[in-house]
């Protein structure tokens, strides 16, 4: 069974918005995915369910499984550990605002600190069925009050307990547990098991372990999207020096392409790479240069093209940078082609990262078999 971490997730999340899947859309199949798995198991009519529910999308989630169970007969009481202002995200308030308007079939208890939980723990403990839907994959660490206390209530209590993604207290990631952690009966996760449910430690709070599919496009894996973007493009440090932040070297270009390499450079400088090296043959070197004063332009031994006596100082680049951009605008000469598949495979020894287009591209076929792409 394969998992994905919180960042992954996230990602994913992200993609499937951008394909048109929105958020809303993904919060309610997940709440209605953990109110159908309860309702396989348990006939909820007239059942007491209580359900502690976050600040955050998780929470959201718990305002949805309300609304369902209510449809089919349960009484669920939603404690909302957190002032309703608060609440992170558009579809979480929209969900919310949902259920205030169902008085007559949910009741929405507000807790802003462990005294006013104290109060209600009986009600907590006596319940038929109690469902967490307060930490999500973005927690981590020791869990705070309210929430502590109501884990630990919540444990106290004969109920079913079900955890929606991953029982509050379980590290997403690592699974790992710092003090309390909800102990469930049943954990409905959403898409695919984090990886943290997988962790030996985990597993006494996990329960059965039940994967909801809630809508996510296929494509949102399959194709690079905002989201992996996101996990790509780090936050800078304020405080790094120039050089920590990558060093990038492209090749390419020839006497009749000046243009396909200098926009690599400058794609590469976009993205935040601090000190992009452009190689070039030495006729169109000044060309290059004028793109940007932040490009560093050396250039080729050879007027108009890559060949063999490119290869010692390229080969002296290599070592001092962090990836290889190569192909864009070379041609096709067979000089050319064979300097390319030489510097591939030299950069290939030397594990840096590559991305090989264009005309470098048609080298490849001689070469799939000795280097790892």
């Amino acid at each position: 069974m394969s998992s994905i971490s919180p960042e992954e997730m996230r990602a994913i999340d992200e993609n499937a918005e951008f394909i048109g899947v929105s958020r809303l859309q993904l919060m309610e199949s997940a709440g209605k995915g953990v109110a159908d798995a309860i309702q396989q198991r348990i006939d909820v009519k007239k059942k007491r369910v209580i359900i502690l529910c976050s600040s955050g999308n998780k929470g959201g989630d718990g305002f949805v499984i309300a609304r369902h169970l209510a449809s089919c007969g349960a009484d669920p009481e939603v404690y909302l550990l957190s002032k309703p202002e608060l609440l992170s995200s558009f579809e979480s308030k929209l969900n919310f605002e949902a259920i205030t308007k169902m008085s007559s079939t949910v009741k929405i208890v507000l807790v802003n600190n462990s005294s006013d939980l104290a109060s209600f723990e009986r009600n907590i403990v006596s319940a038929d069925i109690i469902i967490d839907a307060m930490l999500g994959t973005g927690a981590r660490g020791p869990l705070r009050e309210p929430v502590k206390t109501a884990v630990k209530t919540s444990n106290r209590s004969d109920a079913f307990k079900v955890a929606v993604d991953i029982p509050t207290g379980v590290d997403p990631l690592t699974g790992e547990v710092s003090g309390d952690a909800f102990k469930a009966n049943l954990t409905v996760t959403h898409h695919k098991p984090k990886t943290g449910l997988g962790a030996p430690q985990a597993k006494k709070f996990i329960g059965e372990l039940v994967i909801s599919s809630i809508g996510i496009p296929p494509e949102s894996e399959i194709y690079c999207g905002p989201g992996d973007l996101r996990i790509a493009l780090r936050k800078r440090d304020p405080f790094s020096h120039k050089g920590q932040n990558g060093r990038l070297l492209v090749i390419g270009g020839s006497a009749r392409y000046s243009g396909a390499p200098s926009l690599a450079a400058l794609a590469a400088l976009r993205v935040g790479i601090d000190l992009v090296t452009l190689a070039v043959p030495h006729s169109i070197v000044h060309e290059v240069r004028a793109y940007s004063p932040d490009l560093i332009a050396i250039p080729l031994p050879s007027e108009e093209k890559l060949d063999s006596r490119s290869l010692e100082l390229l080969e002296a680049e290599l070592k001092n940078c962090d990836g290889v951009v190569i192909g864009m605008g070379l041609g096709l000469d067979d000089e050319t082609r064979a300097a390319a598949v030489a510097l591939i495979e030299r950069a290939s020894a030397l594990g840096l990262p590559m991305v090989i287009d264009a005309d470098a591209l048609k080298a490849l076929g001689s070469i799939r078999d000795r280097i790892s792409l």
